[in-house]
């Protein structure tokens, strides 16, 4: 699947279908109560959160 998403005036496309590394940057679905939120950042920032889902970035552009 795959979906557009906005973090910080910038426009990512993420998808979970693609293999990833664990060297580049991901978005990750974390859970907050009910409600979830995205973060940027490499696999290891995340470690101990609620993570949801893992997307990989396949596009991102700036908003204008």
């Amino acid at each position: 699947m795959t979906k557009v998403i906005i973090i910080d005036d910038k426009t990512y496309t993420i998808s979970n279908e693609e293999r990833y590394s664990v060297e580049e940057e991901l978005v990750f679905e974390i859970r907050q109560g009910r409600d979830y939120q995205f973060v940027i950042g490499m696999w290891n920032d995340i470690l101990g959160l609620p993570v949801r889902k893992v997307w990989k970035i396949v596009g991102i552009s700036s908003k204008s």
